[in-house]
């Protein structure tokens, strides 16, 4: 769990401003750079053993940006269109 930790504490941030850029909103970011390291932590195992945890984590944060941008389309895990440019 220190491991998680470190790994969190290092690269949380820029990745989260990374996705504030363009969601506008703190607590939409905080839930997709949660999404990301959980998923970093389920499949850490099966990364190689040089890979890089800032791109990758970076990677991950692109495609759960992606799909949150994609499913503000429709209502869903995230909400409306409505409800998320209300906040």
């Amino acid at each position: 769990m220190k491991a998680y930790q470190a790994l969190y504490e290092l690269l949380a941030a820029r990745l989260k401003n990374f996705c504030f850029s363009f969601v506008k909103s703190n607590e939409v970011a905080d839930e997709i750079v949660s999404d990301v390291f959980i998923k970093l932590w389920q499949i850490k195992n099966k990364l190689p053993e040089n890979s890089q945890p800032q791109s990758i984590s970076l990677h991950g944060g692109k495609k759960t940006l992606l799909n949150y941008i994609t499913s503000i389309q429709k209502p869903g895990r995230f909400g409306s269109m409505k409800s998320i440019l209300s906040r």
